[in-house]
């Protein structure tokens, strides 16, 4: 997780908690078009809301589907969280949720006193700061037929969400440290109905 501070000259003070996350720079395509939707900085989503979008573009992956904003909706919501926001599962009314256990609690505790310097080049300056105290709109849209099929399989063979090894980060596409994408979890198999490890 990185929430930006006071710069010294050349460069961005950031408070730095990738690595429990799963969350590896540049942000993935579906990040940045997640964080583009709700018109919210990434430096404003609690470390938690940054391990369920991780794990859900590896659900996604998992099934040799891809991570939309419509599927992503479909299973959580924004909140405000205090100083920040995070994501929610929906109620079980709408869907189920795609994970079979997720942290509540961070490691370390004392995350947000961690911080390095880094390029101003890593943050987005189009993301724009999201008002805490705005209202959310925050609907439901429609999936399309493929995304209804990939929706039904994450939440009937739901997975655990963790630290996540950098090799399965790679196999989801998600790891910029592996120069060639390594075997995915399905490969010459699309149609398979269970995740490569729960």
């Amino acid at each position: 997780m990185i929430r930006p501070t006071v710069c010294r000259r050349g460069s961005s003070s950031i408070l730095c908690f990738f690595s429990f996350c799963g969350v590896r720079h540049p942000l993935s395509p579906f990040k940045m078009a997640l964080l583009k939707h709700y018109g919210i900085h990434f430096s404003q989503l609690h470390p938690l809301a940054f391990m369920r979008i991780v794990h859900f573009e590896l659900s996604c992956a998992s099934f040799a589907g891809e991570p939309s904003l419509p599927l992503f909706c479909r299973f959580y919501r924004l909140r405000s969280d205090g100083d920040w926001f995070t994501f929610e599962k929906r109620k079980d009314s709408i869907s189920l949720p795609c994970y079979s256990f997720m942290p509540t609690s961070t490691y370390p505790k004392k995350w947000k006193n961690r911080f390095i310097f880094v390029s101003p080049s890593m943050i987005p300056k189009y993301l724009p700061l999201r008002d805490l105290a705005a209202a959310i709109d925050d609907g439901v849209p429609p999936l399309s037929a493929a995304e209804d099929v990939l929706w039904r399989k994450m939440f009937e063979h739901p997975t655990r969400a963790f630290n996540f090894p950098e090799g399965i980060l790679a196999m989801g596409g998600l790891s910029p440290f592996y120069p060639i994408r390594p075997k995915s979890f399905h490969e010459n198999n699309n149609d398979s109905m269970e995740p490569a490890a729960s």
